[in-house]
């Protein structure tokens, strides 16, 4: 992601490059860039439609924690109170009924465009086409559950921006959760051919979008 170029927006030293889109930009620029990308995907998802009280899913890692941060302030600028839920071993039907014992219709999570493309792989693999249809950002990887949905707003961004973002803010995370096996030889796949072909993501995201007939 280092670049020596200048940067797309002010034209100074650059200090990020961004393949999938063949632009660079300043860490101050990088930092804007990155927070617009999760705040339409909060509009897109529609997160804050109706919302008095919103929960929080994180894992502790960068990236979520990143995510939590452009999150909370939009919440606070809203009024919108904003409940963390630490993600450990719980399954979604258990943070559905923790989400509705606290008030919350929507669980905010952290995932990423990783995450939903490795999710529609291993739904593929599964013969499962009627569960890639249902999967889709504004209900997030665990679907609407008793009520409550797990909208992800950083959908279209990619974890290391998120992770990058962290460092810039000086955000700290832990390790976050370990995935299944088949989960990391599908996330393996996808990062390879993401870098021989950048924007190779994307591409993978915008079918799931069809499938799930959610406009991309």
């Amino acid at each position: 992601m280092a670049s020596r170029g200048k940067c797309a927006v002010c034209g100074e030293g650059a200090g990020y490059y961004l393949a999938h889109a063949g632009v660079s930009y300043c860490p101050a620029h990088y930092v804007h860039y990155v927070e617009k990308k999760v705040k339409h995907g909060a509009r897109e998802t529609a997160i804050f439609k109706n919302a008095r009280k919103l929960g929080f899913l994180s894992n502790g890692d960068s990236a979520s924690l990143a995510v939590l941060s452009i999150m909370r302030e939009i919440a606070g600028d809203r009024g919108i109170d904003l409940v963390v839920l630490k993600q450990k071993n719980e399954n979604p039907l258990t943070l559905s009924k923790k989400a509705r014992g606290l008030g919350i219709d929507k669980v905010i999570t952290g995932h990423v465009i990783e995450d939903f493309i490795v999710k529609m792989l291993v739904l593929a693999s599964e013969k499962k086409p009627q569960e890639i249809q249902r999967l889709n950002p504004k209900t997030g990887l665990f679907g609407k559950i008793n009520g409550t949905s797990f909208p992800a707003p950083a959908f279209k961004a990619y974890k290391n921006e998120l992770e990058e973002y962290a460092t810039l803010k000086g955000i700290k995370g832990k390790g976050g959760l370990t995935k299944p096996a088949l989960d990391q030889d599908f996330l393996a796949f996808i990062e390879r051919l993401e870098s021989e072909h950048p924007g190779t993501k994307h591409k993978m995201l915008k079918s799931l979008l069809y499938f799930s007939r959610t406009p991309a």
